[in-house]
């Protein structure tokens, strides 16, 4: 059995989401976390983040409460989503051969 093309090349997407906090009282501060995983920038600093949990098509809102949620996770703290607060976004788009380490 021979494969076509179509078969062959799927479009592989991965949605990951970081937060940078600052506190509006204290502009020299950035919380972020060291890495003690076994993969990747091992013993680097690091924004607190990971993979988005699958919800169907991501939008905005999902993503804020994604981040919020790895923030939770990865540092132990809870911070109410505040609407109409300022959030920024920023997203990227790989064609080509990629690994996990993408910065």
């Amino acid at each position: 059995m021979e494969l076509g093309r179509s078969s062959v090349f799927k479009l592989i997407t991965s949605v990951g989401v970081f937060v940078a906090l600052f506190n509006p009282h204290e502009h020299d501060k950035l919380l972020v976390r060291r890495r003690v995983e076994e993969v990747t920038f091992r013993g680097n600093w690091d924004l607190p983040g990971g993979g988005v949990e699958e919800a169907g098509e991501p939008n905005y809102d999902h993503l804020v409460a994604e981040a919020f949620r790895e923030l939770q996770e990865e540092v132990g703290i809870e911070v109410p989503i505040i609407p109409g607060y300022v959030y920024s976004m920023y997203a990227a788009f790989l064609k080509g051969k990629t690994s996990n380490d993408l910065a």
